[in-house]
């Protein structure tokens, strides 16, 4: 998932979803972590700024949700059960309400320099 929701180019990504190989959940976060570190260093090199980085691992049947911001990564050792399909959706769903609200003000404060002239 993109901050720009309007194109299929990739340009400032903010979430990594990792299929763990071999139902191996800990390996997959590990995948997880490395590749949201790609995504913080690719939007650094196009200066998009996103302060936290979410990712998801999972074995379709256990899901684990690891958390990036600057260089911490935190990891929540929660383990959710697609059996708990609400518990899982509303994690996601609480990813996309942090985006959709630092999107909001991000947008707003770039209006506000067009509007100033800045």
């Amino acid at each position: 998932m993109t901050k720009d929701t309007h194109s299929f180019a990739i340009s400032a990504p903010i979430i990594s979803v990792v299929e763990a190989k071999r139902d191996d959940l800990e390996l997959g976060v590990v995948q997880c972590a490395a590749q949201m570190v790609g995504i913080q260093r690719f939007n650094e090199k196009y200066n998009e700024l996103v302060e936290t980085i979410y990712g998801c691992a999972t074995t379709a049947d256990s899901w684990q949700f690891p958390q990036l911001t600057d260089q911490e990564l935190l990891i929540d050792h929660d383990k959710y059960c697609i059996s708990d399909v609400e518990m899982v959706l509303g994690v996601f769903q609480q990813v996309v309400d942090y985006y959709k609200e630092v999107l909001t003000v991000e947008k707003s404060i770039s209006d506000l320099r067009l509007l100033v002239g800045g």
